[in-house]
């Protein structure tokens, strides 16, 4: 898996080129950029999907779930959320990719498909830190 770790200039011209050719953006899904600590700017995007489908599997009884996505500049998810009809939650991110109940998604997401669901990075950040995940 490819991180999207790039320094500021990286980013400021890379933000650049997706505004002159459009075709590539998005279809204008928010972008967030975050400065870590070390002075390397995160692009991210953020999602959040409702499924219809229950999970078929034991947990079936769990009923149709909505899923919150964070993913890098590539449309990787770094972090993943996942609520169910009966009230349980799940959370996955690097530190916690996977357990008994699923992980974090193993494929890019695709960027045309989930454009229409993108959501702010407050909305993300708020239900990650709405209480504690019953998988943790």
């Amino acid at each position: 898996m490819r991180g999207s770790l790039l320094t500021p200039n990286e980013a400021l011209h890379q933000m650049a080129e997706v505004r002159r050719h459009s075709q590539f953006v998005v279809h204008s899904a928010p972008v967030f950029a975050e400065l870590s600590r070390k002075g390397t700017l995160h692009i991210m995007h953020y999602f959040k999907r409702n499924w219809d489908e229950k999970r078929g599997d034991e947990h079936d009884d769990w009923g149709t779930s909505t899923w919150y996505f964070e993913t890098d500049l590539d449309m990787w998810p770094t972090r993943q959320i996942e609520f169910y009809a009966n009230g349980r939650v799940l959370h996955y991110d690097r530190q916690h990719i996977e357990d008994d109940f699923g992980g974090l998604s193993e494929a890019a997401l695709d960027a045309a498909e989930f454009a229409p669901f993108a959501i702010s990075q407050s909305e993300f950040e708020r239900v990650w830190s709405s209480g504690a995940p019953f998988n943790r």
